[in-house]
């Protein structure tokens, strides 16, 4: 599909039409992106849906998207990947001193099911003998640091996003 896309993009010299493309949330390099491709297409209407991986990755399946930006996504033989960017993930609490121990005791704060940094953090807490964490999901990454900052619960996001809590 990326080929297809390119190829057409190269033929035509002033694409037009609609572009749908889905989007995690946590995608803070995104309006970057966007504005360079309008600035490149600008007769290229832009259509942008969030969501987590997994319902992304079935609306390109099922061809209700055009293309999305995901996260931790392995590999799918009807879909190509192109990696845009690398985040670094780090675990956020408030501003109490939190240790290793006392993570058992705080809730997850994260997306619904279908998104990587969730499934990350539930196989970090796994590995290290936390099981059973308590869990509240949240849809938007607003609402979880600000639920972090309000010492709700611990959440696992990209290091970028952290800017917002200062």
């Amino acid at each position: 599909m990326i080929e297809e896309m390119k190829k057409e993009f190269q033929e035509c010299s002033n694409p037009s039409g609609t572009l749908e493309i889905g989007t995690v949330e946590t995608v803070t390099k995104l309006p970057m992106i966007l504005s360079n491709f309008h600035k490149n297409y600008p007769n290229v209407e832009l259509t942008l849906k969030t969501g987590v991986n997994n319902d992304l990755i079935n609306d390109i399946l099922n061809r209700k998207l055009d293309g999305a930006f995901v996260t931790g996504f392995g590999r799918h033989p009807d879909i190509e990947q192109i990696e845009v960017f690398k985040e670094e993930l780090v675990l956020i609490a408030d501003n109490k001193e939190v240790s290793y121990s006392s993570l058992k005791n705080r809730p997850m704060l994260v997306f619904s099911k279908g998104c990587s940094y969730r499934a990350r953090l539930e196989n970090w807490l796994h590995d290290s003998g936390i099981v059973n964490a308590k869990v509240m999901e949240f849809g938007t990454l607003e609402t979880i640091l600000e639920s972090v900052i309000a010492g709700l619960g611990i959440s696992l996001v990209p290091k970028s996003t952290v800017r917002y809590l200062k």
